[in-house]
């Protein structure tokens, strides 16, 4: 994707290989891409609570729509791109609902008052178990205020990348859920299910991005990110 000078004003459909779009950082033009249409367990699920809590914002009363709409203005989230935007109260009202539903915790009609405060979550020294050579366990070294929230701690993986990859788009990102249990100072997720019997290769890196969700308010902390070398 690429934003386009503020000296065009507007651009739309495609051209070519390109797609002309706009969005609230501009316009921008990208290589069209066939769309495709994943049907895996969690996209299904991301689909049926988007439509859900779609309804439910617009049976929600006059004042607290407002709410939603006043908190959203003074909110900063991150796309699937990594870039910055400034959400709608439907969307802000979406993605808390959506973050408390993978942490298990109650859904929320009403805007909370503020952004909750987090704490650094990784510390050095994260790695992925693979005994005989198969993903088993991913164990992230954390912050012992981060620990005190495990059952928050959301986590989403990367498959295996090249050798020397040292960033990795948002989209490429596959969650995992919350932590299921802690080992001071690590928390621990199971991945075998992730890649069944998938034989991990020497070098293959491993991008791993986790973050803190509120079960009050369902904010999200802003995702910290580490690239793992998985060891043999």
């Amino acid at each position: 994707m690429k934003y386009i000078s503020p000296l065009i004003s507007d651009g739309r459909n495609k051209l070519g290989g390109d797609v002309f779009a706009r969005n609230r950082a501009g316009v921008y033009v990208r290589t069209w891409l066939k769309p495709k249409n994943p049907k895996t367990v969690l996209q299904q699920t991301y689909r049926a609570n988007f439509s859900t809590y779609t309804k439910g914002f617009r049976g929600l009363t006059a004042a607290q729509i407002a709410a939603w709409n006043l908190l959203a203005s003074n909110t900063t989230l991150v796309d699937t791109l990594g870039q910055n935007y400034t959400p709608t109260g439907l969307q802000l009202f979406i993605s808390c609902n959506q973050n408390l539903y993978f942490i298990g915790a109650s859904p929320i009609v009403n805007a909370p008052q503020k952004k909750p405060s987090f704490p650094t979550i990784l510390r050095p020294g994260s790695y992925i178990e693979i005994p005989a050579g198969e993903y088993v366990s991913l164990v992230l070294c954390c912050s012992a205020a981060a620990l005190a929230l495990y059952g928050s701690l959301l986590a989403s993986m990367t498959p295996p990348l090249s050798n020397g990859v040292s960033f990795v788009g948002s989209s490429v990102y596959r969650c995992i859920g919350p932590s299921e249990y802690p080992s001071p100072p690590y928390a621990v997720w199971g991945v075998s299910a992730l890649w069944p019997k998938k034989v991990a290769v020497p070098g293959q890196n491993i991008g791993i991005k986790v973050r803190l969700i509120d079960p009050a308010t369902g904010y999200g902390s802003t995702p910290e990110t580490v690239i793992i070398t998985p060891g043999f």
